[in-house]
Protein backbone atom coordinates (compact mmCIF):
# COMPACT_ATOMS: atom_id res chain seq x y z
CA UNK A 1 0.00 0.00 0.00
CA UNK A 2 2.79 2.47 0.90
CA UNK A 3 4.29 1.40 -2.33
CA UNK A 4 1.40 2.03 -4.66
CA UNK A 5 0.98 5.77 -2.47
CA UNK A 6 4.75 6.63 -3.27
CA UNK A 7 4.20 5.75 -7.15
CA UNK A 8 0.92 7.45 -7.27
CA UNK A 9 2.84 10.41 -5.44
CA UNK A 10 5.63 10.31 -7.92
CA UNK A 11 3.48 10.75 -10.76
CA UNK A 12 2.08 13.24 -9.63
CA UNK A 13 5.26 15.74 -8.70
CA UNK A 14 6.88 14.77 -12.02
CA UNK A 15 4.09 15.03 -14.89
CA UNK A 16 6.97 15.42 -17.15
CA UNK A 17 9.64 12.59 -16.03
CA UNK A 18 10.36 10.12 -19.01
CA UNK A 19 10.17 7.83 -17.01
CA UNK A 20 9.31 6.56 -13.49
CA UNK A 21 9.78 3.03 -12.39
CA UNK A 22 10.05 0.51 -9.73
CA UNK A 23 13.67 0.06 -9.47
CA UNK A 24 13.81 -3.36 -6.47
CA UNK A 25 12.36 -3.53 -3.67
CA UNK A 26 11.64 -0.12 -1.47
CA UNK A 27 13.44 1.74 -4.83
CA UNK A 28 12.38 3.90 -7.04
CA UNK A 29 13.97 5.12 -10.33
CA UNK A 30 13.20 8.67 -11.81
CA UNK A 31 14.71 9.39 -15.33
CA UNK A 32 14.03 13.84 -15.78
CA UNK A 33 15.47 15.62 -18.87
CA UNK A 34 17.65 18.80 -17.42
CA UNK A 35 17.58 21.67 -20.38
CA UNK A 36 18.84 23.32 -16.79
CA UNK A 37 20.96 21.69 -14.50
CA UNK A 38 20.78 23.14 -11.24
CA UNK A 39 17.21 24.35 -11.98
CA UNK A 40 16.33 20.93 -12.76
CA UNK A 41 17.58 19.59 -9.59
CA UNK A 42 16.42 22.34 -7.33
CA UNK A 43 13.02 21.52 -9.05
CA UNK A 44 13.41 17.48 -8.45
CA UNK A 45 15.82 17.89 -4.84
CA UNK A 46 12.98 20.15 -3.05
CA UNK A 47 9.95 17.53 -3.32
CA UNK A 48 11.86 14.99 -2.34
CA UNK A 49 13.06 16.30 0.30
CA UNK A 50 10.36 18.32 1.69
CA UNK A 51 6.89 17.60 0.18
CA UNK A 52 7.08 14.13 0.06
CA UNK A 53 7.51 13.57 3.55
CA UNK A 54 4.88 16.18 4.32
CA UNK A 55 2.47 13.88 2.19
CA UNK A 56 3.00 10.75 3.33
CA UNK A 57 4.71 10.97 7.04
CA UNK A 58 7.59 8.55 5.47
CA UNK A 59 11.55 9.87 5.26
CA UNK A 60 13.06 8.83 1.73
CA UNK A 61 16.83 9.32 1.00
CA UNK A 62 17.53 9.49 -2.67
CA UNK A 63 20.54 10.18 -4.88
CA UNK A 64 20.80 11.82 -8.57
CA UNK A 65 23.25 11.42 -11.69
CA UNK A 66 23.29 14.08 -14.60
CA UNK A 67 24.06 12.82 -18.49
CA UNK A 68 27.21 12.94 -19.85
CA UNK A 69 28.83 14.58 -16.46
CA UNK A 70 28.75 11.70 -14.05
CA UNK A 71 28.60 8.78 -16.94
CA UNK A 72 27.88 8.20 -20.42
CA UNK A 73 26.16 4.72 -20.03
CA UNK A 74 22.62 3.67 -17.99
CA UNK A 75 24.99 1.42 -15.77
CA UNK A 76 27.64 4.31 -14.67
CA UNK A 77 24.44 6.87 -14.62
CA UNK A 78 22.82 4.49 -12.13
CA UNK A 79 26.19 3.85 -10.10
CA UNK A 80 26.78 7.12 -9.36
CA UNK A 81 23.07 7.57 -8.27
CA UNK A 82 23.52 4.61 -5.82
CA UNK A 83 26.02 6.05 -4.25
CA UNK A 84 24.54 9.24 -3.50
CA UNK A 85 21.80 7.73 -2.45
CA UNK A 86 24.04 5.43 -0.23
CA UNK A 87 25.76 8.30 1.55
CA UNK A 88 22.38 10.12 2.07
CA UNK A 89 21.04 7.10 3.72
CA UNK A 90 24.44 6.71 6.04
CA UNK A 91 24.10 10.92 7.03
CA UNK A 92 20.42 9.96 8.08
CA UNK A 93 21.58 6.83 10.20
CA UNK A 94 24.62 9.09 11.51
CA UNK A 95 21.74 11.70 12.75
CA UNK A 96 19.41 9.16 13.71
CA UNK A 97 21.62 7.77 15.80
CA UNK A 98 23.29 10.93 17.23
CA UNK A 99 19.77 11.63 18.28
CA UNK A 100 19.17 8.20 19.97
CA UNK A 101 22.23 8.81 22.15
CA UNK A 102 21.66 12.40 22.79
CA UNK A 103 17.99 10.68 23.86
CA UNK A 104 19.33 8.13 26.07
CA UNK A 105 21.89 10.99 27.76
CA UNK A 106 19.26 12.73 28.66
CA UNK A 107 17.24 10.19 30.46
CA UNK A 108 20.24 9.51 32.58
CA UNK A 109 20.82 12.55 33.61
CA UNK A 110 16.96 12.68 34.34
CA UNK A 111 17.53 9.33 36.33
CA UNK A 112 20.39 10.80 38.27
CA UNK A 113 18.71 14.38 38.61
CA UNK A 114 15.26 12.32 39.88
CA UNK A 115 17.85 10.36 42.55
CA UNK A 116 19.66 12.90 43.59
CA UNK A 117 16.86 14.95 44.38
CA UNK A 118 15.32 12.39 46.49
CA UNK A 119 18.56 11.43 48.47
CA UNK A 120 18.62 15.20 48.94
CA UNK A 121 15.23 15.65 50.07
CA UNK A 122 15.20 12.77 52.82
CA UNK A 123 17.43 14.50 55.31
CA UNK A 124 16.36 18.18 54.33
CA UNK A 125 12.86 16.83 55.69
CA UNK A 126 14.50 14.96 58.38
CA UNK A 127 16.28 18.70 59.44
CA UNK A 128 13.40 20.59 58.74
CA UNK A 129 11.63 18.51 61.32
CA UNK A 130 14.22 18.65 63.88
CA UNK A 131 14.59 22.89 63.23
CA UNK A 132 10.80 23.14 63.54
CA UNK A 133 10.98 21.00 67.19
CA UNK A 134 13.98 23.17 68.25
CA UNK A 135 11.88 26.42 67.34
CA UNK A 136 9.08 24.98 69.93
CA UNK A 137 12.02 24.20 72.27
CA UNK A 138 13.29 28.21 72.50
CA UNK A 139 15.64 27.27 69.76
CA UNK A 140 17.66 24.49 71.66
CA UNK A 141 19.25 22.47 68.94
CA UNK A 142 21.24 20.33 71.17
CA UNK A 143 19.29 17.17 71.72
CA UNK A 144 18.97 17.07 67.77
CA UNK A 145 22.67 18.26 67.24
CA UNK A 146 24.36 15.03 66.42
CA UNK A 147 21.49 14.05 64.06
CA UNK A 148 21.60 16.76 62.58
CA UNK A 149 24.83 16.42 61.64
CA UNK A 150 24.63 12.89 60.68
CA UNK A 151 22.03 13.95 57.87
CA UNK A 152 24.56 17.19 56.88
CA UNK A 153 27.18 14.69 56.11
CA UNK A 154 25.30 12.36 54.30
CA UNK A 155 24.09 14.84 52.39
CA UNK A 156 27.70 16.44 51.26
CA UNK A 157 28.67 12.87 51.00
CA UNK A 158 26.02 12.45 48.73
CA UNK A 159 27.19 15.57 46.67
CA UNK A 160 30.78 14.84 46.51
CA UNK A 161 30.19 11.22 44.87
CA UNK A 162 28.13 12.78 42.94
CA UNK A 163 30.21 15.71 41.42
CA UNK A 164 32.52 12.39 40.34
CA UNK A 165 30.00 11.90 37.41
CA UNK A 166 29.13 15.22 36.13
CA UNK A 167 32.61 17.43 36.90
CA UNK A 168 35.28 17.84 34.30
CA UNK A 169 38.16 16.41 35.72
CA UNK A 170 42.31 16.04 34.06
CA UNK A 171 43.33 12.65 34.73
CA UNK A 172 46.81 11.41 34.59
CA UNK A 173 47.10 8.08 32.72
CA UNK A 174 50.64 6.18 33.34
CA UNK A 175 51.97 2.75 32.64
CA UNK A 176 52.13 1.29 36.48
CA UNK A 177 51.94 -2.26 37.93
CA UNK A 178 48.82 -3.53 38.81
CA UNK A 179 50.74 -5.06 41.80
CA UNK A 180 51.61 -2.21 43.58
CA UNK A 181 47.83 -0.88 43.29
CA UNK A 182 46.35 -4.14 45.30
CA UNK A 183 49.07 -3.87 47.94
CA UNK A 184 49.05 -0.14 48.14
CA UNK A 185 44.97 -1.36 49.47
CA UNK A 186 45.53 -3.85 51.36
CA UNK A 187 48.29 -1.75 53.69
CA UNK A 188 45.65 0.86 53.84
CA UNK A 189 43.19 -1.54 54.66
CA UNK A 190 45.51 -2.92 57.56
CA UNK A 191 44.23 -1.54 60.58
CA UNK A 192 40.43 -2.07 59.49
CA UNK A 193 40.39 -5.75 58.62
CA UNK A 194 42.69 -6.69 61.75
CA UNK A 195 39.94 -4.42 63.67
CA UNK A 196 36.82 -6.54 61.96
CA UNK A 197 38.90 -9.95 62.03
CA UNK A 198 39.00 -10.48 58.46
CA UNK A 199 41.87 -11.46 56.48
CA UNK A 200 42.92 -10.20 52.85
CA UNK A 201 44.67 -12.75 50.43
CA UNK A 202 46.57 -11.91 47.78
CA UNK A 203 47.07 -14.35 44.52
CA UNK A 204 49.47 -13.04 41.83
CA UNK A 205 51.77 -13.38 39.16
CA UNK A 206 55.35 -12.96 39.87
CA UNK A 207 56.26 -10.70 36.84
CA UNK A 208 54.68 -7.21 36.86
CA UNK A 209 51.37 -6.54 35.32
CA UNK A 210 51.29 -3.60 33.58
CA UNK A 211 48.10 -1.87 33.01
CA UNK A 212 47.79 1.92 31.83
CA UNK A 213 46.04 4.04 34.47
CA UNK A 214 45.12 6.79 36.61
CA UNK A 215 46.28 5.16 39.89
CA UNK A 216 44.31 7.64 42.19
CA UNK A 217 41.29 6.27 40.41
CA UNK A 218 42.05 2.92 40.41
CA UNK A 219 42.97 2.54 44.39
CA UNK A 220 39.42 4.45 44.82
CA UNK A 221 38.30 1.60 42.83
CA UNK A 222 40.06 -1.31 44.79
CA UNK A 223 39.07 0.18 48.05
CA UNK A 224 35.51 0.58 47.59
CA UNK A 225 35.25 -3.12 46.42
CA UNK A 226 37.07 -4.32 49.29
CA UNK A 227 35.82 -2.58 51.81
CA UNK A 228 32.24 -3.47 50.02
CA UNK A 229 33.43 -7.05 50.75
CA UNK A 230 34.09 -6.37 54.91
CA UNK A 231 30.82 -4.47 54.65
CA UNK A 232 28.90 -8.06 53.32
CA UNK A 233 30.78 -10.57 55.73
CA UNK A 234 28.85 -10.81 58.99
CA UNK A 235 31.94 -11.82 61.27
CA UNK A 236 34.94 -13.01 60.73
CA UNK A 237 35.83 -13.46 57.07
CA UNK A 238 38.27 -13.61 54.23
CA UNK A 239 38.85 -11.67 51.30
CA UNK A 240 40.32 -12.98 48.36
CA UNK A 241 42.12 -11.51 45.51
CA UNK A 242 42.78 -13.24 42.21
CA UNK A 243 45.34 -11.50 39.67
CA UNK A 244 45.97 -13.64 35.99
CA UNK A 245 46.25 -13.10 32.60
CA UNK A 246 44.12 -14.06 29.84
CA UNK A 247 45.39 -13.42 26.42
CA UNK A 248 46.02 -9.05 26.42
CA UNK A 249 43.75 -8.68 29.56
CA UNK A 250 44.81 -9.02 33.48
CA UNK A 251 41.91 -10.33 35.04
CA UNK A 252 41.16 -8.82 39.15
CA UNK A 253 38.91 -11.00 40.80
CA UNK A 254 38.00 -9.58 44.46
CA UNK A 255 35.87 -12.38 46.18
CA UNK A 256 34.20 -12.50 49.71
CA UNK A 257 33.19 -15.10 51.88
CA UNK A 258 30.14 -12.91 53.11
CA UNK A 259 25.97 -13.40 52.59
CA UNK A 260 25.69 -13.03 49.05
CA UNK A 261 23.50 -10.59 47.06
CA UNK A 262 20.26 -12.14 45.54
CA UNK A 263 19.85 -12.55 41.98
CA UNK A 264 17.21 -10.56 41.80
CA UNK A 265 19.29 -7.88 42.87
CA UNK A 266 22.71 -8.41 40.60
CA UNK A 267 20.86 -6.63 37.41
CA UNK A 268 20.54 -3.52 39.60
CA UNK A 269 23.89 -3.02 41.76
CA UNK A 270 25.47 -0.58 38.90
CA UNK A 271 22.15 1.82 39.22
CA UNK A 272 23.09 4.86 40.64
CA UNK A 273 21.16 5.47 44.11
CA UNK A 274 20.22 1.64 44.15
CA UNK A 275 21.63 0.38 47.90
CA UNK A 276 20.32 -2.60 50.19
CA UNK A 277 22.51 -0.96 52.76
CA UNK A 278 20.65 0.68 55.69
CA UNK A 279 23.32 3.60 55.03
CA UNK A 280 25.22 4.87 51.77
CA UNK A 281 24.29 6.71 49.12
CA UNK A 282 23.82 3.77 45.96
CA UNK A 283 26.85 5.13 44.14
CA UNK A 284 29.95 3.16 45.33
CA UNK A 285 29.57 0.15 42.61
CA UNK A 286 28.09 2.96 39.77
CA UNK A 287 31.88 4.91 40.33
CA UNK A 288 33.17 1.46 40.50
CA UNK A 289 31.79 0.73 37.05
CA UNK A 290 32.78 3.99 35.65
CA UNK A 291 35.92 4.26 36.48
CA UNK A 292 36.92 0.34 34.31
CA UNK A 293 34.97 1.96 31.56
CA UNK A 294 37.31 4.87 31.75
CA UNK A 295 40.37 2.41 31.80
CA UNK A 296 38.41 0.22 28.95
CA UNK A 297 37.60 -2.59 30.54
CA UNK A 298 34.83 -4.67 31.91
CA UNK A 299 33.77 -5.09 35.42
CA UNK A 300 31.14 -8.31 36.20
CA UNK A 301 29.58 -9.63 39.83
CA UNK A 302 28.38 -13.05 40.81
CA UNK A 303 26.88 -14.26 43.81
CA UNK A 304 25.53 -16.77 45.98
CA UNK A 305 23.47 -15.68 48.49
CA UNK A 306 24.97 -17.56 51.75
CA UNK A 307 28.51 -18.29 50.19
CA UNK A 308 29.26 -14.91 49.06
CA UNK A 309 30.36 -12.53 46.22
CA UNK A 310 32.65 -11.97 43.56
CA UNK A 311 33.71 -9.12 41.35
CA UNK A 312 35.56 -10.19 38.28
CA UNK A 313 37.22 -6.89 36.20
CA UNK A 314 39.09 -7.43 33.40
CA UNK A 315 41.50 -4.66 31.73
CA UNK A 316 43.82 -4.20 28.93
CA UNK A 317 47.38 -5.16 29.52
CA UNK A 318 50.09 -2.78 28.00
CA UNK A 319 53.68 -3.70 27.22
CA UNK A 320 56.79 -2.92 29.42
CA UNK A 321 58.26 -0.73 26.52
CA UNK A 322 55.20 1.80 27.09
CA UNK A 323 55.96 2.60 30.63
CA UNK A 324 57.58 6.20 29.25
CA UNK A 325 53.84 6.65 28.31
CA UNK A 326 51.57 9.39 29.63
CA UNK A 327 48.20 10.22 28.60
CA UNK A 328 46.32 13.31 29.99
CA UNK A 329 42.37 12.46 29.86
CA UNK A 330 41.15 13.81 26.16
CA UNK A 331 44.25 14.05 24.51
CA UNK A 332 47.94 12.06 23.92
CA UNK A 333 50.84 12.69 25.08
CA UNK A 334 54.35 10.67 24.72
CA UNK A 335 57.27 11.64 26.67
CA UNK A 336 60.46 9.88 25.79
Amino acid sequence: MILKQAAQLLRIMFPDASLISRYGGDEFAIVVEARDKENSMNAITQPLASEFPKLTGIEINFGMACYPEDGNSKDDLILVAERTLYLMKRETWLKREEHMLRSEKLRVVGELASGMAHEIRNPLTTIKGFLQLSKAGNYNIQPWYDLIMDEINRMSMLTAEFLQFSRPHVTQYRVQSLQSCVHRVISLLDSESTRLGHQIRFESLEEPVLILMDQDKMLQLLLNLVKNAFEAIPEQGIVSIRLSLADRDAILEIQDNGKGIPESELDKIFIPFYTTKDSGTGLGLSICHKIVQDHEGTIEVESELGKGTKFTITLPVQSPDSTSASVKKGELSIYA
